[in-house]
């Protein structure tokens, strides 16, 4: 089968899964109103908890912040770990990554974040990953994905408003040039690498869906299957995704 029809195969299966597994908002979150959820009502795994997740309310279903990201997109690593033939091998910067890394004068600094991807502390090596995630917001605004692929050797940039940014581009070449050196002692030629801002993927058309748009973006390309997705499904994305919290498992 060529690799149109896998695609095509495995979005058919997700969107079939997705249909049988969508329910109202009570059944989704057990019956239990969005005032009344916190993680107290399941285990807690505080390793993986950077930060206390305490209580999900319905500002944090609408306008997904920081704490909301950054938790989900350790369950999707949790997930990988759990089923790792079935996802690609994939690293997700926290949403302060990026911020980080652009934060002095100048607009970058490699120092900065140098510590955050030692094999030790992540428990594998980040150059090893198909793809790198990073979360970049604008202006405390509006969320995008920035994506370097080392499987496909291109850097891509999903914007659900259909914006660029080539310095974010710019930015995460000098980055992944920095940590091959500081890693592994050589030198890597990226020149070659395409810049690709993707297009053609599903887009939001109200001014409060962006963060759910993101960490969908991150899930579908960790699955490696296409963007088969639309705005209306983002009302069934929020539940299943205070679910995934609350259980402390994605699936």
């Amino acid at each position: 089968m060529e690799s149109g029809g896998r695609d095509e195969a495995k979005n058919r299966e997700f969107l079939s899964y997705m249909s049988l597994s969508m329910r109202s908002a009570s059944d989704i979150v057990d019956g239990k109103s969005l005032e009344s959820l916190s993680l107290s009502d399941v285990k807690k795994d505080e390793d993986l908890l950077e930060e206390p997740f305490r209580k999900l309310t319905e500002d944090d279903l609408e306008f997904f912040n920081h704490e909301v990201i950054n938790v989900y997109l350790e369950l999707l690593k949790e997930r990988e770990r759990r089923e790792p033939k079935k996802f690609l091998k994939c690293h997700f910067f926290s949403t302060f990554f990026y911020r980080k890394l652009i934060s002095e004068r100048g607009g970058y600094d490699y120092k900065s974040v140098r510590r955050w991807t030692s094999q030790r502390k992540l428990g594998y090596s980040l150059l090893e990953c198909d793809k790198i995630f990073v979360p970049v917001n604008k202006e405390n605004k509006h969320w995008c994905l920035a994506v370097i692929n080392k499987k496909e050797k291109k850097f891509q940039y999903l914007d659900s408003l259909g914006g660029i940014d080539k310095q974010v581009m710019g930015v995460l070449e000098q980055y992944i040039v920095d940590e091959v050196k500081d890693k592994n002692g050589e030198d890597i030629d990226v020149t070659s690498w395409k810049q690709e801002f993707v297009t053609d993927l599903p887009n939001q058309q109200n001014g409060f869906d962006c963060g759910v748009f993101m960490i969908k973006y991150a899930d579908f390309y960790s699955r490696d299957i296409g963007l088969c997705f639309k705005q209306e499904n983002m009302p069934y994305f929020r539940l299943r995704t205070a679910k995934e919290i609350l259980k402390l498992r994605a699936d």
